[in-house]
């Protein structure tokens, strides 16, 4: 059980620590730092295609066209595509009411499915994926798009921004995103990101692939499929989004169990992520999303085998981790305790591991899809 310990704290430290640090320190020495933007001249300027999926959104769309109105790239150059998933709020009605949009009524069949259908009405040269809820900096497109002057990169990336978190969990999430962010600025400096932030990231058109029906995470499969084509993944933090971090550990909850499920359902249906020499980023893939997934069960084993493990070194650790835990449950229970940022860290560290093992859940039982139903969890925008 001893050698059951080491490894469970190994895979645990590896995974939150060291990878991070390593990756960051590769970052600073590496020949393929991130580059600075080629600005494109006026005639130079490619078309865009702006595609956003949606269901049930109608209070949201109007907002999000204003923003998409006062980006500084020229106007004339955009389309704006909404696709809608079945909606049943007047989603469809709200959007056709609003100038210079093209609007797809399509059956619900899911997010794929809506994505597959707004890229095949699309014209423009750049494709720009972003999500309803939230709101653009004006710079933002221009940001994504000079990126994508360099030959190089295949998808860029934009930074999501949680604003003026209003309680102690919005706070922690808030610092579990800024994290994640960390993370993916390193991957992108050092050689490539694995995954975009769903809420907003751009590509060419021509290398797109039409996703899978049922694909649960079209901001890692559509990045993804790029990446195997040998062009890398970018984070782009001048093109910004604006997001409200959930107030609730039950709304991000949801999310993250949509999140994880889609990545059970990615590893399940693309081997290649884990073959060498197929997965040009197979380190990050493997440290960052695998090791993710595998962080609960490397958690309880932890636990278990220190409880089971003789010695005052052993008991010491299993009454820590027991105590831990139950502050995180605790905090859980009684939001008014969330307000610690400490108690509010514990407590998002055990919803994003319990989402982990529910998310496994809800794929084996093909029930994630269903997720996609509800707005709160409908754009899984932050990554776990």
């Amino acid at each position: 059980m001893m050698l059951v310990f080491w490894i469970s704290v190994s895979l645990v430290g590896y995974t939150y620590v060291a990878y991070p640090l390593l990756v960051w320190a590769a970052s600073k020495c590496t020949r393929n730092r991130r580059l600075s933007a080629r600005p494109r001249t006026a005639q130079a300027r490619p078309t865009v295609s702006v595609c956003i999926a949606c269901r049930n959104e109608a209070p949201r769309l109007q907002h999000k066209l204003t923003s998409l109105n006062a980006q500084d790239y020229p106007r004339d150059l955009i389309e704006i595509i909404i696709a809608s998933d079945g909606s049943t709020d007047g989603t469809v009605a709200v959007a056709r009411a609003l100038p210079g949009v093209a609007v797809l009524d399509c059956t619900a069949r899911g997010k794929a499915a809506a994505l597959n259908a707004a890229v095949a009405a699309a014209r423009g040269e750049i494709l720009v994926f972003t999500d309803a809820r939230q709101r653009l900096d004006a710079r933002a497109l221009t940001a994504l798009i000079d990126r994508l002057g360099d030959p190089d990169i295949g998808v860029v990336s934009g930074e999501l921004i949680l604003e003026a978190p209003a309680t102690g969990v919005a706070a922690s999430i808030g610092l579990y995103w800024r994290y994640e962010k960390f993370i993916r600025r390193a991957e992108s400096e050092y050689f490539s990101a694995v995954g975009a932030t769903g809420a907003l990231y751009a590509m060419r058109r021509s290398e797109f692939k039409p996703l899978r029906p049922g694909t649960l995470l079209d901001d890692f499969e559509i990045p993804m499929a790029v990446l195997r084509t040998g062009r890398r993944i970018v984070f782009e933090e001048r093109a910004r989004i604006y997001d409200v971090a959930e107030s609730s550990l039950a709304a991000e909850r949801r999310r993250k169990i949509r999140t994880l499920a889609g990545n059970w359902q990615s590893l399940a249906a693309n081997r290649w992520l884990i073959v060498p020499g197929k997965n040009p980023a197979l380190w990050q893939y493997i440290s960052h999303k695998l090791c993710r997934l595998i962080v609960p069960f490397a958690l309880l084993g932890m636990l278990a085998a220190a409880w089971l493990t003789g010695g005052a070194f052993y008991r010491m650790a299993a009454a820590a981790q027991t105590a831990f835990w139950c502050v995180a449950l605790l905090g859980s229970c009684l939001p008014v305790l969330r307000r610690l940022r400490l108690i509010g860290m514990a407590s998002l560290l055990l919803e994003l591991n319990w989402a982990a093992v529910a998310g496994l859940v809800y794929y084996c039982r093909g029930m994630a899809e269903s997720l996609w139903r509800s707005p709160a969890a409908a754009n899984p925008s932050r990554d776990a």
